[in-house]
């Protein structure tokens, strides 16, 4: 797409886009119309990222005094199982969720397999202390600074 201005200046002017589609071959098909919500589920089902100052995100149990399954729900399906990164594991916590004596989170193996299917992606998390085998818990995407973020990332 080429697009000038007839006065020969730029300075000030300003073009607007809207509603385009492009067509594979020399046939024109009608105008389809998505919502924001339909497009948004339909990136989803490529990449979701998981973050929040304040939020936990998912719930789980200890199985020892140090290690704890969490279990996340995804936004939707996603077109197979993705990968799973993430930010520091320094950034999230795993406890309760009013921060006090809240275990720092110093590791975290994400687990995707059958995500695509089932919705959900787990976490193994080992933290310093403060579990009992056994209690629930649930992961703080926070650590009283900096927020965490978890990455899914199913792209072709």
């Amino acid at each position: 797409v080429n697009i000038g201005v007839a006065d020969g200046t730029a300075t000030g002017k300003e073009v607007y886009i809207d509603q385009v589609q492009l067509e594979l071959g020399s046939v024109a098909t009608p105008f389809e119309h998505r919502s924001y919500g339909d497009e948004l589920r339909r990136c989803q089902r490529y990449f979701q990222k998981f973050y929040g100052s304040t939020n936990y995100w998912g719930s789980g149990a200890w199985y020892s005094t140090t290690q704890a399954n969490i279990v996340i729900d995804t936004f939707g399906p996603m077109r197979a199982d993705p990968a799973g990164t993430s930010s520091s594991v320094g950034d999230f916590r795993i406890g309760n969720s009013n921060m006090s004596g809240v275990p720092a989170v110093t590791g975290m193996i994400i687990t995707t397999s059958g995500t695509a299917l089932s919705g959900k992606f787990r976490l193994y998390i080992t933290a310093g202390s403060g579990g009992a085998a056994g209690n629930g818990t649930v992961l703080l995407s926070y650590n009283g600074s900096t927020q965490g973020i978890i990455n899914l990332d199913a792209e072709l």
